[in-house]
């Protein structure tokens, strides 16, 4: 069986998202209670409900929004979009 590059490749960020995870842990703390804060000070300062899980979304749209400026490809936005799509995921089976 021939190795995959792309496969290869996509297991290598994975892996480079999980210690991005481990470093913000260490920086900012547990995911939830940060996240919470946003969400309460997004919805009051939009007069509507936002949910922790939107604010992963807009978060991941943020760095859809920057990877798309122009032809320069950045790693980090897909290693950040990746985390935040897991992350959202996870609040969603840990709620």
């Amino acid at each position: 069986m021939t190795k995959d590059p792309v496969r290869q490749e996509a297991i290598k960020l994975l892996k480079e998202c999980s210690d991005i995870l481990d470093i913000r842990g260490n920086t900012y703390g547990n995911i939830l209670p940060n996240l919470t804060m946003q969400s309460k000070l997004w919805s009051a300062y939009f007069g509507i409900d936002i949910t922790e899980e939107d604010v992963c979304i807009a978060y991941a749209l943020t760095k859809i929004a920057r990877d798309k400026q122009g032809n320069k490809y950045h790693k980090d936005n897909a290693v950040d979009i990746a985390n935040y799509s897991v992350m959202s995921s996870a609040i969603k089976k840990t709620k």
